[in-house]
């Protein structure tokens, strides 16, 4: 069945605010970040046989419809799952997984520990939309 995380109110976020990057103030727009995820309600149709796809488009509960970035969308859904099952979240992309050096293939880090997330994250190895998958 497809869905967006506003039907049902099945994910709820709230519109990002507005930042000052290098003087420069910044607003998102109708950009959503995820607040929750009601796992209830995705358990209900899971155990009616229904199997959501959830396109990328929230709300913030008074009526706004917030487009939300999809990875960080699974994450939360997953999350939102492992309460009542056992869930397993698979990225797939054309990448062979995180790379050290983005422009050589080959470069895939085999590991990433917390520690070394935040040590890739300050460094710039891991930035954009690597970060929600992550």
């Amino acid at each position: 069945l497809g869905l967006t995380g506003a039907d049902m109110d099945i994910i709820r976020s709230h519109k990002r605010p507005p930042i000052v990057f290098d003087g420069t103030p910044v607003d998102f727009g109708y950009v959503g970040d995820v607040d929750r995820a009601d796992g209830q309600m995705l358990g209900k149709l899971i155990e009616a046989g229904v199997t959501p796809i959830i396109a990328s488009l929230t709300h913030d509960g008074q009526g706004n419809i917030l487009n939300t970035n999809a990875d960080t969308m699974a994450s939360e859904t997953a999350k939102a799952l492992a309460e009542m099952y056992d869930v397993t979240l698979i990225f797939s992309f054309e990448k062979k997984g995180v790379l050290s050096t983005p422009d050589d293939d080959e470069s895939v880090i085999p590991v990433i520990t917390r520690t070394l997330f935040n040590q890739y994250k300050a460094d710039g190895t891991i930035s954009g939309g690597m970060l929600p998958k992550i």
